[in-house]
C-alpha cells in the first residue's frame, strides 16, 4: 500500500513566481536554457540546469556543476526568493496547453 504524505515545500514568494518558474529539465536543450537563465540568475533552470553556468565543453559529471546547483538554491533561499512553508501541506498546480488543462497535486 503506497502513503501519500504532505511536505513543507521551498516555493517562491509570490512576487517571485514568474521569475523563478521554469521548464522542466528535460524539454530544454543546453543552449536553449543558457539563453533564458543568462538574463535572470533567479531562474530555477540555474537549480535544475546549473550545467547552464557553464562553457557548453564542461563534462557533465564535473564536481563543480553540483556545487553550483547547490549555491544557486542557497542564494535564492538566504535572499528571501524561496521560502520553506511553515507547515506540511499538499500542493494543487494547473497546467494547460492550448485546449488541455490538466490538474495534479504534489506531496511525498
Amino acid at each position: 500500500m503506497s502513503i501519500f504524505v504532505p511536505f513543507r515545500a521551498l516555493r517562491p514568494l509570490q512576487h517571485y513566481v514568474r521569475e523563478v518558474a521554469a521548464l522542466p529539465y528535460d524539454v530544454l536543450e543546453w543552449e536553449e536554457a543558457r539563453k533564458i537563465g543568462e538574463g535572470n540568475p533567479r531562474s530555477f533552470l540555474h537549480i535544475e540546469k546549473p550545467e547552464i553556468d557553464f562553457p557548453r565543453d564542461t563534462e557533465g559529471n564535473d564536481p563543480r556543476i553540483h556545487a553550483t546547483a547547490k549555491n544557486n538554491l542557497e542564494r535564492l533561499v538566504s535572499g528571501k526568493i524561496l521560502f520553506q512553508e511553515g507547515k506540511d501541506c499538499f500542493y494543487v498546480y494547473g497546467q494547460r496547453q492550448e485546449d488541455h488543462v490538466q490538474y495534479g497535486i504534489v506531496g511525498l
